[in-house]
């Protein structure tokens, strides 16, 4: 980002990013202790992408998006379903 609002964008998605964390832990949504050790995970991190937005350090913000990519990854591993995979046009 280049502006106080493209800093502000970057800082909302990543406030949404660590909410969405703490919604993933509720019951009827969680899957169980793996699981939630991934949504804390998103949590942590969008955490931390808060923090970096605000100060605008791009450096952190570029670092904690790779944290984020692999808390996301390592968690689809497990959780993604095989139907979830495939394009919607085949």
């Amino acid at each position: 980002p280049t502006t106080r609002e493209g800093w502000d964008e970057v800082r909302n998605a990543a406030a949404t990013i660590a909410e969405i964390g703490n919604v993933l832990q509720i019951p009827g949504y969680s899957q169980g202790a793996d699981w939630n050790e991934y949504a804390q995970g998103l949590t942590r991190t969008g955490m931390l992408l808060v923090q970096a937005a605000e100060n605008q350090d791009d450096q952190k913000v570029f670092d904690y998006g790779g944290q984020l990519y692999n808390v996301c990854v390592a968690c689809h591993q497990l959780y993604m379903l095989p139907e979830d995979d495939v394009a919607p046009d085949g």
